[in-house]
């Protein structure tokens, strides 16, 4: 076979042609092209390929937006190369600039996600302990806001099972002899609808285990605006609350449900999905799909 022959049978298989064309549009400088960058190759990637093409029930498809597991162009593709024409590459210079452009774009791209700052940036949150979390403990991990209340029944009895499925997930990726390589681990943020800041932190240490490990379980503040902020932005927060949240028709019109809870997020605070446990209960957590979206 050719070289131009096994160049077209590898980019056909390794790159979908919009995602060449996202290559090639030429990304100036991480801070000031990650936002319209970022935007272009989420349209292009509607749909995370872990989820075989399947919208993730909830709010929307996660974007594909896991830049470094994106496949790089190989240096052995001769792209300008025609049927029988072995040396075309070391003819053409442009096989090089292409190459080198396409490159120095993904790095750029990458180093802009990375850099990017999460909408928990400046939040208040504590481990059981009361040691402050640093947002980069979530990193690697699939992250899910946990509204919930101790005075609420329904809460009393997911948080079992949530803590049991948090448990079995995050001990499975730890056990060598289980095939779970590769999958993030989940870290849940919990926000809290109880009565006062004492209620709130005896519900907390009921999370987790004393075993749990960093960035799995953590809470935000309870004096911190950001508490009531997460309910008004994502929709959640329980009946008794509808005094704070539900005053206005707008504000009844964007509630999703109550508590318990969970909402998958990127980390940029975009909504992945969702988790209405007050409705569904344990079968709630089967829309969560952590192989979707990890934090960089």
């Amino acid at each position: 076979k050719t070289r131009a022959q096994r160049m077209r049978r590898t980019l056909s298989a390794a790159f979908p042609k919009a995602l060449l064309l996202g290559f090639l549009s030429g990304v100036a400088s991480p801070a000031a092209a990650f936002a319209p960058a970022a935007l272009r190759l989420a349209k292009i990637a509607s749909v995370a390929p872990s989820s075989g093409g399947r919208a993730v029930s909830g709010l929307k498809a996660p974007r594909a937006v896991a830049f470094p597991a994106w496949p790089r162009p190989a240096r052995s593709f001769g792209i300008f190369a025609s049927a029988g024409e072995e040396n075309a590459e070391a003819a053409d210079p442009r096989f090089d600039q292409w190459y080198n452009k396409s490159e120095q774009n993904m790095n750029n791209l990458e180093a802009a996600f990375k850099a990017a700052p999460s909408f928990l940036d400046g939040a208040i949150l504590r481990y059981k302990d009361g040691s402050k979390v640093a947002v980069e403990d979530f990193k690697g991990r699939s992250v899910a806001i946990f509204y919930a209340a101790e005075w609420c029944p329904a809460c009393r009895d997911f948080l079992p099972q949530l803590n049991a499925f948090v448990e079995a997930h995050n001990s499975a990726i730890e056990d060598t002899s289980i095939s779970a390589k590769g999958r993030p681990p989940l870290g849940l943020v919990f926000v809290s609808s109880d009565a006062n800041e004492e209620a709130a932190l005896a519900h907390f240490q009921k999370m987790g285990s004393e075993f749990s490990r960093q960035g799995e379980w953590c809470m935000v503040d309870y004096n911190s605006g950001m508490r009531q902020e997460l309910k008004r932005l994502y929709g959640v927060w329980a009946g008794r609350e509808k005094d704070v949240f539900g005053q206005s028709i707008d504000g009844m019109r964007a509630r999703r449900g109550g508590v318990p809870a969970l909402v998958v997020v990127e980390r940029d605070g975009e909504p992945l999905a969702h988790l209405n446990a007050e409705a569904d209960g344990l079968m709630a957590l089967i829309s969560w799909r952590p192989d979707d979206y990890k934090w960089p």
